[in-house]
């Protein structure tokens, strides 16, 4: 490629990352690639290829992490493809849910506030405050998220639809930002949560371990950056009474079509 990069495999087995900035930015030379780093010395980072860059004033370590088990004993736990974790998290099998693993999943979308959740999921199971379904329901329902998740053994095994399989694990602890309990509440703050990009203050506004002002305010916060982020750098910064004003519109809009929608099936299926 002309930018100068390139993956060592096939498109399909490799991920998918969205940023064409980059390409720019390493083709005008505001990026410079390097081999793989060897050691630092001081300020200065030597690679394997003897190129030695100095006067860093930062590192920031973006390696990511490859999944090992070979620490464990057990022979039905030694790789991707023998787990079977109820919500990704406990051994099916296992009789003393004294293990839980976190992080061991891929999906679309950023994994930390699953692994937050899968946190939060473990800590209630250790300490008592909830208890596992029966062994033929969680082999249920691990065989069914098997059966939703896209699987790619060469660069993951299981690829799931995290925004679904969070909100299930949400729906265990009490935590699920229920619609109407919000719309009840706060209907602008309601409209953002199920129509707008998905925050891990979410699942803090509701529940066990809810801290609702900062939670709404984080929210909040989050979604009208993320709308003023994508408007013009010369267009004037808009405040958030305007963006309450435009959700309150599109509440409006989005209950008129569902009103709509749901008097057509009505008169069409109830003749």
């Amino acid at each position: 490629m002309t930018s100068g990069i390139c993956p060592n495999q096939p498109p399909r087995n490799s991920y998918v990352i969205l940023g064409d900035f980059i390409y720019t930015a390493l083709m005008s030379g505001q990026i410079k690639t390097y081999g793989h780093l060897a050691r630092i010395d001081g300020c200065d980072a030597v690679f394997r290829d003897g190129t030695r860059v100095t006067g860093l004033d930062a590192i920031v370590l973006c390696t990511g992490f490859s999944q090992d088990f070979s620490f464990l004993d057990q022979e039905g736990i030694q790789g991707l493809d023998d787990l079977r974790l109820f919500k990704m998290i406990f051994p099916v099998e296992e009789l003393h849910h004294t293990l839980g693993f976190i992080g061991t999943f891929s999906g679309a979308g950023p994994i930390a506030p699953m692994c937050e959740l899968q946190s939060r999921y473990s800590a209630k199971i250790f300490a008592g405050k909830l208890r596992l379904p029966s062994v033929d329901v969680m082999k249920a329902d691990v065989q069914y998220w098997i059966n939703s998740c896209t699987r790619n053994p060469k660069i993951y095994y299981r690829y799931l639809p995290l925004l679904m399989f969070q909100d299930t694990i949400a729906k265990l602890l009490g935590v699920f930002p229920g619609l109407w309990r919000l719309l009840i509440v706060d209907p602008v703050l309601a409209y953002r949560c199920w129509y707008g990009p998905m925050f891990s203050a979410q699942y803090r506004l509701l529940g066990p371990d809810s801290n609702w002002k900062q939670a709404r305010d984080i929210c909040n916060t989050a979604y009208t950056e993320g709308c003023l982020s994508l408007r013009h750098s010369k267009q004037p910064r808009e405040g958030i009474e305007k963006s309450k004003g435009n959700s309150m519109r599109c509440i409006l809009v989005a209950c008129g079509l569902s009103a709509l929608a749901f008097g057509i099936y009505f008169k069409c299926f109830f003749k």
